[in-house]
């Protein structure tokens, strides 16, 4: 017979989500308990709903919120964090005389990663806490989907923006696909940690944890799908000249793409502009500037240069398409940065510092780019 610790060690197969010793167990994974959250919930009456899994405990607590708390959640490691009653304003969208900067492709959940990241190139000390100064840093969309720390990870870029405009820096966090899908009802990519163990401990819908009436997700509703910094143009996925000749500003689109994000996909066909920018043409999903991805036509310089001169822009900078370094394309007038990123080979980003672009590692280690 097992012992009692052998039994929380072994790995289930095709079952779901169940209940051992108080401990949470998915298909295909060591047993284990379940911690997620603070997922704060604002009520009519303004106070303030904070629910919280706690090693597979569920915790809930309602706050006099008037005047905004600090939200203090141990069992998660993360740091204190002020709540404003107030909901955010939509986040800025150009800057120029940046000195340096930071940019992430792709987190999708992979927290530690990008904390080791954060902290080789003096983003954060080792107490989490921002240390950048005037710096900005921007993760280039998909935080949501694949790992198993989103929720972690998101606060974690929640706080830095708040700790960062304190010093004059800023934290950018661009909407990607993978935001729009997980909120949008989309499950197929979000991990078995939430849909089999925290969704049921919950009893709540996962596109519930991050709705309009929650502190995440009326945040997530003010941040832009485009970011110009010194002229650079920092978007998920890309922008196509079908796009451009739109004749949108960064503003206008950022607005666009905000409003429509609790708009069903289907519903969006009624809106030629929407359809276009929530599209695979869009800058959640475009793909075309790197040769060879199935179902997009190749973009050409020349494309890429209506895309530029629509926004006045030198440079474009995105993610979601896989590369295995960070580096230009398109002769420079594109750079790539999404390296995938997990614990095991750490995370890389864009640099940018002194006058020069590098690409930096989690371990500190700076390659500089080379422009023809």
């Amino acid at each position: 017979m097992q012992s009692n610790q052998q039994l929380r060690r072994t790995t289930l197969g095709l079952a779901g989500a169940v209940l051992i010793g108080g401990a949470i167990a998915f298909a295909g994974q060591t047993v284990t308990t379940v911690s997620d959250g603070p997922h704060v919930f604002w009520q009519p009456d303004g106070r303030a709903r904070v629910v919280a899994l706690c090693d597979g405990v569920k915790s809930e607590r309602v706050v006099e919120a008037a005047d905004g708390f600090t939200l203090h959640v141990p069992c998660l490691g993360l740091r204190a964090v002020r709540i404003e009653s107030d909901a955010p304003p939509p986040d800025d969208a150009v800057f120029t005389g940046v000195d340096r900067f930071l940019a992430i492709g792709d987190v999708h959940g992979e927290y530690d990663a990008a904390v080791a990241l954060l902290r080789a190139v003096g983003v954060i000390d080792d107490e989490y806490r921002w240390a950048f100064e005037d710096g900005h840093v921007l993760f280039n969309g998909d935080v949501f989907d694949r790992g198993q720390r989103v929720t972690e990870s998101l606060w974690l870029i929640y706080r830095l923006d708040k700790e960062a405009r304190k010093t004059g820096g800023r934290v950018h966090m661009i909407l990607g696909n993978h935001e729009f899908m997980a909120l949008g009802g989309d499950l197929r990519y979000v991990d078995a940690k939430y849909l089999e163990g925290v969704v049921p401990a919950l009893g709540m819908d996962y596109p519930e944890l991050f709705g309009p009436e929650t502190e995440l997700g009326r945040w997530l509703r003010t941040r832009n799908t485009l970011v110009m910094i010194n002229g650079l143009l920092f978007t998920h996925a890309g922008v196509s000249a079908d796009v451009a000749r739109l004749g949108l500003s960064i503003d206008e689109i950022n607005d666009l793409v905000r409003t429509s994000f609790d708009v069903k996909r289907d519903a969006l066909k009624s809106d030629p502009t929407l359809d276009l920018l929530r599209g695979v043409r869009g800058p959640l999903w475009y793909r075309g500037y790197f040769m060879g991805i199935s179902g997009y036509q190749n973009a050409s310089d020349d494309d890429i240069r209506t895309v530029l001169d629509q926004f006045g822009a030198k440079r474009v900078v995105v993610a979601h398409t896989s590369v295995v370094k960070i580096g230009p394309f398109h002769g420079g007038l594109v750079i790539g940065i999404d390296v995938p990123m997990s614990d095991e080979v750490g995370a890389r980003g864009l640099l940018w510092t002194d006058g020069k672009f590098f690409d930096v590692d989690s371990r500190g280690e700076r390659r500089p780019l080379q422009f023809d």
